[in-house]
């Protein structure tokens, strides 16, 4: 008595595992890459945020909901980890500010005062993504890995699947 699993692991043509076979580098490009190139995306996400929290930049949390990563358009395997517009000084926050002198002084009253400003002030740098990437590298890598070794599993797992379902003497032929 066979399942209905196995009824339809025998349904499958050698024309079809013949092209998984051939589609095998396209979709291990298209699909496993991209995996994991996203998992070591949102690690380095994952520690911006945590940089940013550490580093005391988190005020009303506007940069810290910034924090996006999306993958580059018509590459295989590339994300972007950036600060969305919502956060449009995050550039100020990562490398700080030198003072700046003003084009004309301006006279501001403080208090019962009149007080002529001539700079700006400064802001020291608070950097959280250039750390997330030195700091985090090995776990960054080490995630790209696994979710790399689970994919391709998953996929031979797949492909053998199909692969027993061949008659002996087709496999025989294909793995010439």
């Amino acid at each position: 008595m066979t399942t209905t699993h196995e009824k339809n692991a025998l349904n499958i043509s050698a024309e079809r595992l013949t092209k998984l076979l051939k589609d095998f580098p396209e979709r291990l490009q298209r699909d496993i890459i991209n995996a994991a190139a996203a998992a070591g995306a949102n690690e380095v996400k994952k520690a911006a945020k945590q940089n940013i929290k550490a580093n005391g930049s988190f005020k009303t949390g506007r940069l810290y909901e910034s924090i996006r990563s999306k993958k580059k358009r018509g590459v295989h395997g590339v994300y972007q980890v950036f600060s969305d517009k919502t956060a449009g000084d995050s550039h100020l926050v990562e490398f700080g500010t030198g003072p700046r002198k003003l084009d004309k002084p301006k006279d501001v009253k403080i208090g019962k005062n009149w007080v002529t400003i001539t700079h700006t002030g400064t802001m020291p740098a608070k950097p959280f993504f250039r750390p997330a990437l030195d700091e985090n590298h090995k776990r960054v890598m080490q995630a790209i890995a696994n979710r790399l070794a689970k994919r391709m599993a998953k996929e031979a797992g797949k492909m053998a699947q199909d692969y027993r379902t061949l008659s002996k003497s087709y496999r025989k032929k294909i793995a010439k």
